[in-house]
């Protein structure tokens, strides 16, 4: 088998389409159909039923799936092994954060690259903390950061910093006040992640055991718009404090929430490229 047709098996099985996968391998579909006919001739399998939807995996590509990427894992370890004899760290580090922490992912990002610039970053859609964990655990991210409290104990972390909430507003309907009660805050109209959503059931989780639930003024899943619908006034909004302070829109403030905020972890599979162990010694550095 070659490490090209173990590629493309597994980005087609995340992308789900033979079409995106193409494009994302910068192949054209005969090529790829090609390729994935080899790989089943050679295992006498079929991988993948095409459906008027795009690609599913059958029970075969299943079995296939978490092996290729393993074999893709330890192909690039051995790479970057024998690039690190040159003293230049290189390779990729795949990346994934949740939805709320997002600033401070890329902030850590940001630092791991001024010390390391031959490693290219490649930051997935953020996402809730049980997806992150999933990613990383089953290999389509390297790192993933989520919150302290939520880390399952097959994945190996350390801290990463924290998050700390405040509350947007518009300015004529913010409360005087520059720190606000939880109680105080329950009674404001807020703007709410759309149901259905992982943002939207931590939302609900967050307010199940106060005694004053807020009424939903507005619902929104886009960052952009929540901003949009605060600041014409439809409620109040939480967000993390690293990504209020990015906020360059007039109309809008920020008020600080008697709320301790979140610890952050970075999480990793047991086996790490080097590229994942730099990131993981940067992170101790900074603990200490």
């Amino acid at each position: 088998m070659e490490l090209h047709h173990l590629r493309c098996a597994v980005v087609i099985a995340d992308l789900g389409s033979f079409t995106a996968a193409a494009d994302a391998l910068h192949l054209t579909q005969p090529t790829l159909s090609y390729a994935m006919a080899r790989l089943e001739r050679e295992l006498g399998a079929k991988l993948f039923e095409r459906t008027p939807s795009g690609a599913r995996l059958t029970d075969a590509g299943k079995a296939f799936l978490d092996p290729a990427r393993r074999s893709l894992l330890e192909a690039e370890n051995a790479r970057v092994a024998v690039e690190a004899v040159t003293g230049v760290l290189t390779g990729q580090l795949r990346a994934i954060g949740i939805r709320h922490a997002i600033v401070e992912t890329a902030r850590l990002l940001a630092r791991f690259h001024q010390r390391h610039p031959g490693v290219a970053i490649l930051l997935a859609e953020p996402t809730s903390d049980a997806d992150v964990m999933d990613a990383v655990r089953v290999g389509r991210c390297d790192v993933g950061i989520v919150r302290s409290q939520e880390v399952d104990g097959d994945l190996p972390s350390v801290p990463a910093g924290s998050r700390q909430l405040v509350v947007i507003f518009s300015e004529a309907t913010a409360p005087r006040q520059k720190i606000l009660r939880l109680d105080e805050l329950g009674a404001m109209p807020q703007v709410a992640p759309l149901p259905g959503t992982a943002a939207r059931q931590e939302f609900d989780d967050f307010w199940r055991n106060s005694p004053t639930k807020p009424p939903i003024g507005a619902e929104c899943s886009n960052e952009d718009g929540v901003v949009e619908l605060v600041r014409a006034g439809l409620g109040a909004a939480f967000m993390s404090r690293a990504r209020a302070e990015d906020i360059r829109t007039g109309g809008v403030v920020i008020r600080e929430v008697r709320h301790p905020g979140d610890d952050l972890s970075a999480i990793r599979r047991p086996a790490a490229s080097p590229a994942v162990e730099a990131f993981f010694s940067l992170l101790g550095e900074e603990a200490h």
